[in-house]
């Protein structure tokens, strides 16, 4: 990614990755691929920094972030167990809540927008 301007000193942009391990349509490597990307144009290792095998106590999400040294976390990865091809949802009315269980969403007790939204500091603080 450097190489396709490398007169550039700015900062990149955050990265999340959601992954479900059981995912016949895109590859579960794809996402290592992309930690690998995100990192090195972060300037950053691959040794994960904090890993959360149960994130949230939710048993099928691992969270694992990758931080550089200012202590920010450009990279962060979430791989989910039985997810398939699909977007993680929370049933509910709810801010942490929303989708609809069916062909493209699982009900894991966990909204991926409401956390990447969180996670990328777009919501407002209450």
């Amino acid at each position: 990614m450097k190489d396709q301007n490398p007169n550039y000193k700015g900062k990149y942009p955050n990265m999340i990755i959601y992954q479900g391990l059981n995912d016949a349509v895109v590859n579960k490597k794809n996402a290592l691929f992309l930690v690998n990307q995100w990192t090195g144009v972060n300037n950053i290792d691959t040794i994960a920094d904090v890993i959360e095998p149960a994130f949230m106590n939710i048993e099928d999400i691992k969270r694992t972030q990758y931080t550089d040294s200012l202590g920010q976390t450009p990279v962060i990865l979430y791989e989910v167990k039985n997810l398939g091809h699909k977007l993680l949802i929370k049933p509910g009315d709810k801010e942490n809540e929303g989708g609809k269980k069916g062909m493209f969403g699982v009900d894991k007790g966990f909204h991926s927008t409401y956390q990447t939204a969180k996670e990328f500091g777009i919501l407002k603080s209450h």
